[in-house]
């Protein structure tokens, strides 16, 4: 018997399977990240939870309503730090500031979570004031954009505690709704100013903006995610 029955009647382009997985509390599932063990982790703004599932089978970890409590607002972003905790940037809060809910790999509410200070976003208005994105340096501090104040925060790592001032490191005088947050492998934080179509550069030692104020060359168009 042909291991494949009925033959194609052509070639395709791929033999690419979808799967597709549900559970865990996914409810308009948001941001998405992997975590050291190839976990996945995801923010669901349906249900203001989070979920995670085992990246081998597909299988729910988190429960079914996901992970809730820790803070979480409406969960925009996630990014998972070194030693594997998922960091999950709140925007939209009921009353300010903003805050940054962390889970353990198993779900559990990191000690102290949840975090705020060091200049995040503290507004309600939504997306006038939110943070947006998070990222973590070599020493696993952890780094946010906040939209509208033309500023970063940074946050240890280990504690949660604020290093940068109360009012954020500055980017810029200009308020061009710094979105997106990477950091390089030189140690430099990388910030998109999207309404200004620029880019930032920053030293991760101290907050200062490092080479020309902006970067706009490249046809920078509304640059948002980094």
């Amino acid at each position: 018997t042909p291991p494949f029955a009925p033959a194609l009647s052509g070639q395709p382009f791929d033999f690419t399977i979808a799967l597709s997985f549900t559970g865990g509390g996914l409810n308009d599932p948001g941001s998405i990240a992997v975590d050291g063990a190839g976990n996945v982790w995801t923010v669901n703004g349906g249900n203001v939870s989070v979920s995670q599932f085992n990246g081998v089978t597909g299988a729910a970890i988190s429960p079914a309503g996901g992970y809730t409590g820790n803070g979480l607002t409406i969960p925009f972003s996630v990014a998972i730090d070194p030693s594997g905790n998922a960091w999950v940037l709140n925007m939209y809060p009921a009353s300010p500031p903003s805050k940054v809910s962390v889970f353990k790999p198993g779900g559990s509410v990191f000690t102290g979570s949840p975090f705020s200070g060091g200049g995040l976003a503290t507004g309600n208005s939504g997306n006038a004031t939110s943070p947006r994105d998070v990222a973590f340096d070599a020493n696993g501090n952890a780094w946010f954009a906040n939209l509208s104040t033309g500023t970063a925060t940074e946050l240890n790592g280990l504690t949660g505690a604020a290093i940068s001032p109360s009012t954020g490191f500055t980017i810029s005088t200009t308020a061009n709704s710094q979105s997106g947050v990477a950091v390089d492998s030189a140690g430099h934080v990388w910030i998109s100013g999207m309404n200004g179509n620029v880019l930032y550069e920053m030293a991760v030692s101290n907050g200062a903006v490092l080479g020309a104020s902006a970067y706009t060359a490249g046809g920078l168009e509304q640059p948002y995610s980094i």
